[in-house]
């Protein structure tokens, strides 16, 4: 269910039950359309260039070359470059997200400066990221938020 609604046409205390109420019985809040689309794309950018820097893409996107897992050598080089997006650790402290999870907590938020890459590319599917639960690697309090974006172009439905 898109919580998206929620945000916009409720009152902030009216909004804040509702949020924490799905939290709590579906352990998980679906955002639509949160980001600001033209950062959303800029963060995209970001990561497309890395990709296709490295012959891991092309110059419209599209996945190229074997795929590349977690243990193998050339992912780690990438994966590291990534990690030096300043817009991609910039996303954890947009506004829009750290509202969000103020509304949850009801407190100060602390945003976790360890962020993770899931990539994700076309014809790897067998090397994607399952579901799972963060607590076991990043520990943290039991009642810890993660929260996750897709950067990608998704066509409408």
């Amino acid at each position: 269910m898109d919580s998206v609604d929620v945000i916009g046409n409720k009152g902030a205390a009216e909004a804040t039950a509702e949020l924490r109420d799905r939290m709590a019985c579906d352990g998980y809040l679906f955002f639509s359309a949160l980001m600001p689309t033209e950062f959303m794309r800029a963060v995209y950018g970001d990561v497309m260039g890395v990709l296709q820097r490295n012959g891991w893409a092309d110059h419209e996107g599209r996945a190229i070359g074997r795929p590349k897992p977690g243990g193998d050598p050339e992912y780690w080089d990438v994966y590291n470059q990534m990690q030096h997006l300043e817009r991609f650790h910039a996303l954890a402290y947009r506004p829009e997200i750290v509202s969000i999870m103020q509304m949850l907590v009801q407190n100060t938020v602390l945003v976790h400066p360890r962020n993770i890459a899931r990539n994700s590319l076309p014809n790897a599917q067998r090397h994607t990221t399952p579901p799972h639960q963060d607590f076991p690697l990043v520990q943290g309090m039991p009642q810890t938020y993660t929260h996750g974006f897709h950067c990608g172009i998704t066509p409408c439905r």
